[in-house]
């Protein structure tokens, strides 16, 4: 116990094959890279039609989480637009969607118990390891 603070720790966690861990990403695991499920990389929707895309979020201690509602999307074409995890067909034409960014705020694992952000000083960047090609009729 820290004075005027009681330590909670989560009792299962994942230890790294590294011979250093930082205690935090250790508890508190961070996202490494995030991938399309493999439904997901060839889509087809008709013009006014939407799509929501499944988004997997490989984390530092090697488990995997959903992460679909805390991604956000691009378009390479106007045909094509997103908001979160859903694109919809503008026009026909095709495109490729990409993963921009996470919104980690909202991830479980870059909070505390009690939902508070964990601070941290320096975290990788994620990697975004494949798009998804889109055709609109």
């Amino acid at each position: 116990e820290v004075p005027g603070n009681l330590l909670t720790f989560n009792p299962i966690c994942n230890v790294p094959e590294a011979s250093t861990a930082n205690i935090v990403d250790v508890l508190y695991p961070y996202i490494v890279s995030a991938a399309f499920s493999s439904d997901d990389l060839t889509v087809s929707v008709a013009s006014g039609s939407t799509y929501s895309y499944t988004v997997t979020a490989t984390l530092s201690d090697g488990e995997t989480v959903d992460i679909s509602g805390d991604i956000v999307l691009s378009s390479s074409t106007a045909n094509v637009t997103s908001s979160v995890n859903t694109i919809t067909g503008v026009s026909a034409g095709s495109a490729v969607i990409s993963m921009s960014s996470v919104d980690t705020d909202n991830v479980a694992t870059y909070q505390d118990n009690e939902g508070d952000i964990i601070p941290r000083l320096d975290l990788p960047a994620i990697t975004f390891s494949n798009t998804s090609t889109v055709t609109v009729s």
